[in-house]
């Protein structure tokens, strides 16, 4: 398995020759066509988003739904096109929430977008049934310097302990904030904040898979579900 020093150096890696992708360009993930703006979190790179997308159609089915750092849709889009009653989506990317924009427009489906950190752009008394955040797995000690490293690296998980923080309170009664993560993220860290904020959790699907493109180790990917207590 990749330890997590190699993971960190890994991401920023391939972070960087996502950086130097200076025109838009097209993607096919799950047999969806979509648009990639230049400073996104593309598919193309990391084989998390793919997965992520795969299960959460099921999981949401015709239940109301949020992802927190939609990127370039992909994952929304895919829950949308399960099913899902109503979709919702932010980032703190402004070019992920126009890419976002641009494939849902393409594929005729509405959503509700706000650039911003985690729920700060949503409406406050907007609920949902499932909330789901591929979060920046990468616990590290530096600030990132851009908004792709933000994607990926998440300095002491402030952001995560913000989403766990307030993630309850954007739950309609007996909904669910999902998590997706994988093996090289801090898992005791997140199982702590888990406890702090009075969740139960479960995993609910998970694979093993190389973890990123070039890499020669593998992850194991999950989605977790916590629920309220």
């Amino acid at each position: 398995m990749t330890t997590k020093s190699e993971a960190v150096q890994h991401a920023l890696s391939v972070m960087a020759e996502m950086a130097g992708r200076r025109e838009p360009y097209k993607i096919e993930v799950l047999g969806l066509q979509l648009d990639v703006l230049p400073g996104v979190f593309a598919p193309k790179y990391f084989t998390d988003s793919e997965f992520f997308a795969e299960q959460l159609p099921e999981i949401v089915g015709n239940r109301s739904f949020c992802e927190i750092g939609v990127g370039t849709g992909l994952i929304a889009l895919k829950a949308a096109l399960g099913g899902a009653s109503y979709v919702a989506g932010t980032d703190i990317n402004p070019e992920a929430v126009r890419n976002t924009e641009v494939n849902f427009r393409a594929h005729g489906i509405p959503i509700t977008l706000g650039t911003g950190d985690i729920f700060d752009p949503l409406p406050e008394k907007m609920r949902f049934d499932v909330i789901f955040w591929n979060h920046p797995w990468n616990n590290v000690s530096f600030v990132p310097e851009t908004m792709l490293q933000r994607s990926g690296l998440d300095t002491g998980y402030a952001s995560l302990e913000k989403y766990f923080r307030y993630g309850r309170n954007r739950l309609i009664a007996g909904g669910q904030l999902l998590l997706g993560t994988g093996t090289t993220a801090d898992l005791r860290d997140i199982y702590e904040l888990g406890r702090k904020y009075d969740y139960a959790r479960d995993v609910i699907a998970r694979q093993t898979t190389p973890f990123a493109q070039g890499a020669k180790r593998a992850v194991e990917l999950r989605v977790y579900s916590f629920t309220p207590r």
